[in-house]
């Protein structure tokens, strides 16, 4: 059998995210658990301990090459926080070792053992219009979600590596000052590690998203919406921040942060809004201003 080993869907799986390899500066480890030297992880999603870790960035993979259901099998039909991707393994590895005569056999409306009935299904429908192996190779992969997946990994992981790594080091840093006896020692690294974290409104940026993603309840609605967008969740430039084309003008961008800005002011300050909603409200509202202040500083130069 081609798929009887997790070393060799495992090798897909990499091979399909990273055809390169890992970028630069990265290191992929595979785990049954949660190394504290991590900073972010893909979690299997049929695995009977698949959990989001409290504190980093976490992608649900849920294996769909067995089966058609939605939503997610159980353990991952809990309630989880994560972004959760959808991906069919035995696809993905049947893509890469599709034979000549496996096409042949496709392409006449022969399922192949290879793919199983979720495969066969995308493969035969495919096989029919292409051209050449190579080519129903390539759309196979991209069916699989293995594609998707090594995109949400670059947004949500790659794009965001220096501050994953900084968010990792402040929550190590936070347990080892509260284990500290009590002293003016330790009070003054309290004091010192709040003043970073007030100063640093990227951490509380980050963790807002992340929660956000996961399913927060803080926002929900159109509130939700809009700041995962805020937040940079569809694109970190301006423009794409506030929902706006690419080709806009400076003018068209600070309206639209202005407008913005006065959204998350009412809710920081309306007295009916939870501790919750008031938090990222303020959170939100220093996206705009610094938003505004950027394109402030813009202007002059």
């Amino acid at each position: 059998m081609r798929f009887n080993t997790a070393i060799s869907t495992l090798m897909t799986l990499v091979n399909g995210l990273f055809p390169l390899g890992p970028p630069s500066g990265f290191e992929l480890f595979v785990t049954s658990g949660g190394p504290d030297s991590v900073d972010a992880l893909v979690v299997d999603g049929g695995h009977p301990r698949a959990t989001s870790a409290s504190g980093r960035t976490t992608i649900l993979a849920v294996n769909t090459g067995q089966t058609d259901a939605w939503p997610l099998p159980a353990p991952a039909s809990r309630a989880y926080r994560g972004t959760v991707v959808r991906v069919d393994l035995r696809t993905a590895c049947a893509a890469t070792q599709l034979t000549d005569a496996e096409f042949a056999a496709l392409r006449i409306g022969r399922p192949v053992a290879a793919l199983g009935p979720v495969g066969n299904r995308i493969g035969l429908a495919l096989a029919r219009d292409a051209r050449t192996l190579e080519e129903l190779r390539r759309e196979l992969m991209f069916r699989s979600g293995v594609p998707q997946l090594g995109a949400t990994l670059q947004r949500e992981i790659f794009d965001r590596a220096d501050l994953l790594r900084g968010r990792r080091a402040v929550a190590r840093l936070t347990q080892i000052v509260t284990r500290l006896p009590p002293g003016r020692t330790a009070e003054r690294l309290r004091y010192e590690l709040e003043r970073m974290l007030t100063s640093r409104s990227e951490f509380a940026e980050s963790a807002l998203l992340d929660d956000l993603r996961g399913g927060g309840a803080a926002l929900t609605g159109p509130h939700q919406g809009a700041a995962l967008r805020l937040l940079g969740a569809s694109g970190s430039a301006a423009p794409e921040r506030l929902g706006l084309s690419g080709a806009t003008s400076p003018g068209d961008v600070e309206a639209a942060a202005r407008v913005e800005l006065a959204r998350w002011q009412r809710l920081a300050a309306n007295p009916l809004s939870s501790g919750d909603q008031r938090q990222a409200a303020a959170v939100l509202v220093r996206v705009c201003e610094r938003i505004l202040a950027r394109q402030a500083r813009s202007e002059r130069t």
